[in-house]
């Protein structure tokens, strides 16, 4: 994947946290702190954070919005790593190309994934995005064509 592309993931995300379109995952304790769900914190030691405490509370959440942050979210769901909802929307494809649309065959529900590990995730991932991307515009072309149906009969 391109250099380019990834930075407008991690732009997407960024902008969607910064104008707070989207939400960190975490929880907040008894005194009111937010701390990250583990997903959310994705290997991010945040060594340079202040720790969350009642005059401080949301120490975390902002960092969970920085744009270091939203890059390494994007680089570990590249790599195949769970990561928060969020961040997989921003991979999400909305166009796909109708070669592509067409080429891709249907998944059979006893289908398995032959060959599946850690290192090639980050690329299932993808093709899932894709494959998912896909049928979605597969399902709303069916619908736009069922309704020119349904007013050519009326």
């Amino acid at each position: 994947m391109s250099e380019n592309r990834i930075k407008s993931f991690v732009a997407k995300l960024y902008q969607s946290r910064r104008l707070k379109l989207s939400q960190p995952e975490g929880y907040f304790d008894i005194h009111g702190c937010w701390y990250p769900h583990p997903h959310e914190r994705a290997g991010d030691k945040m060594e340079n954070v202040k720790k969350p405490t009642p005059k401080n509370r949301y120490s975390y959440r902002i960092h969970c919005r920085s744009k270091a942050h939203c890059r390494l979210l994007i680089s570990r769901a590249l790599a195949g790593y769970q990561v928060p909802g969020d961040v997989l929307e921003c991979l999400s494809v909305k166009r796909v190309p109708a070669e592509l649309v067409q080429a891709m065959p249907e998944p059979k529900p006893t289908d398995t994934i032959p060959g599946l590990t850690k290192g090639n995730m980050g690329e299932l991932v993808k093709e899932f995005i894709l494959w998912m991307a896909a049928r979605d515009q597969r399902s709303s072309s069916e619908d736009h064509r069922s309704t020119d149906r349904t007013h050519a009969n009326a």
